[in-house]
């Protein structure tokens, strides 16, 4: 059984900010628009995912969290069931991802605000933006949670309010424009090899239930409240999601969505040129700006608590767990997360043509290292599930053994799949000048981790001879 550190947290989130948080942080409005660029068959593979994926990992989530509410979330218990190198080896994939995708949500910020106020903005003005905006992330980070909570909970209402209005602007401009794309059923059906193509972007929308857990120690109730805030949150971001992309669906044709400014596009289209039409699309627009923020926040305020305490147990090394002086806040994650993500951002700049090759370069580099850790809690509830089965006063999923092992098996499946599809669609030569630079990166990130597991491992056994040397004297 691992060690967990006692908790000294202060215990300042409820239920409804377990649920706002999670509703911040997995409701991407920025991957609506990713996934409608991919075209109009995005209305169904949602919902299919949804059901097949969305709602086993929530399942599997609402019970690890309840049986183990512990600081840390995903890596605690990756821990415990598979001990502390793998504990470890999961936490810095998934730290690292929210470092190397920080960037891509950046470049969605930064196009948006191209589109509406400066139209000839260049490619290094967005990676200008890019870097002010990871200043802002970790000055967030550093705060106070109390004081940083507002962030995601008025991120949830955001992402509401945008979802809602080019949801319903959509319906309207449809109805009376007639809509511009084809959402027939009868278009799914006869291109259901379609899947190849959507479910990288799809799959990896629907993930975050565990990112709350990252912060349990500093939960009112986590033990029940986790489980209800997932069932709450789950429905009103599957409805989110359908709703806003029926809206882009309806004013934009697909082959003009761009993955960095159709939000911006969308809006314009929607409520026109009249005055009260562009006071609406600049609204729309600037709370979408707005709820991007929060999202940011939300994700490196979780990623970054989770590898503090995987440094504080002495399993990577000393700088992931510095702490703030008085906010006892993840201050040294929180810069190397800022510093990472500037680099990448240059980095990159000086390889891509545009921003939108900029954004999937990134954004699949990243995604490919982000779902490996769910595949690990996948097999950890499993193993855990059969080594607490006679734990009380927990929350289970329904229907016995076998249907956590069914759940368990098939997001593992999917993740896998997922993982081979953001590099290779079958049926499809690979093109190898973008294929190549994603497996570098990834194996390097991989190498990174593994080194600095190590070292960590290293730090720990000289600093246990040194106390054995000092023992005898001691006594």
């Amino acid at each position: 059984m691992t060690r967990m550190v006692s908790s000294s947290h202060e215990k300042v989130l409820s239920l409804r900010d377990i649920i706002l948080f999670t509703v911040s942080g997995i409701l991407l409005v920025d991957f609506v628009a990713v996934a409608t660029s991919l075209g109009s068959n995005t209305m169904f593979w949602w919902p299919v995912f949804m059901i097949i994926f969305f709602v086993p990992v929530g399942l599997m989530t609402a019970e690890l969290g309840s049986r183990f509410p512990e600081q840390g979330g995903i890596y605690s218990w990756v821990r415990r069931a598979f001990g502390y190198r793998s504990g470890s080896r999961i936490t810095w994939f998934y730290w690292v991802n929210v470092a190397l995708w920080m960037p891509s949500i950046y470049l969605i910020f930064s196009g948006i605000l191209s589109a509406m106020f400066f139209p000839d903005m260049t490619l290094f003005g967005h990676v200008a933006i890019g870097i002010a905006l990871a200043v802002f992330t970790y000055l967030i980070n550093v705060m106070k949670l109390n004081d940083a909570k507002w962030i995601p909970n008025i991120g949830a209402y955001l992402k509401a309010i945008v979802s809602i209005a080019i949801g319903l602007g959509g319906l309207v401009y449809g109805f009376n424009n007639g809509f511009a794309n084809d959402i027939r059923l009868e278009n799914f059906t006869s291109n259901l090899s379609e899947v190849f193509i959507y479910a990288p972007v799809v799959v990896y929308s629907l993930l975050g239930f565990e990112l709350v857990c990252a912060s349990a120690d500093e939960m009112k109730n986590p033990r029940k409240d986790i489980p209800k805030a997932i069932f709450i949150s789950a429905p009103i971001i599957a409805f989110a999601y359908l709703f806003c992309a029926l809206g882009i669906l309806a004013a934009v044709p697909a082959e003009e969505i761009d993955a960095i400014d159709v939000i911006a596009k969308t809006v314009f289209n929607l409520f026109g040129d009249s005055g009260l039409g562009l006071f609406m699309a600049y609204a729309v627009g600037i709370t979408a700006l707005l709820s991007f923020l929060a999202n940011i926040a939300t994700w490196t305020m979780g990623a970054n608590r989770t590898v503090a305490e995987a440094a504080e147990e002495g399993e990577l090394p000393k700088i992931f767990g510095k702490l703030h002086s008085t906010n006892k806040t993840p201050i040294g994650a929180a810069g190397l997360t800022a510093i990472i993500s500037i680099a990448v951002q240059i980095i990159y700049g000086l390889m891509a043509t545009n921003a939108e090759d900029l954004f999937w370069s990134i954004f699949s580099f990243s995604a490919i290292i982000f779902l490996i850790p769910y595949i690990y809690m996948c097999f950890a509830f499993l193993k855990l599930r059969a080594e607490y089965a006679s734990q009380t006063d927990v929350f289970v999923i329904p229907g016995g053994k076998w249907v956590g092992r069914i759940l368990a098996w098939v997001s593992s499946f999917i993740l896998l799949a997922t993982i081979v599809l953001f590099i290779y669609t079958p049926g499809e030569p690979v093109d190898w000048s973008i294929a190549l630079p994603i497996i570098i990166g990834v194996f390097i990130s991989l190498g990174i981790g593994e080194v600095l597991i190590r070292v960590a491992e290293s730090n720990n056994q000289s600093n246990h001879d040194e106390v054995g040397e000092l023992a005898p004297s001691a006594r």
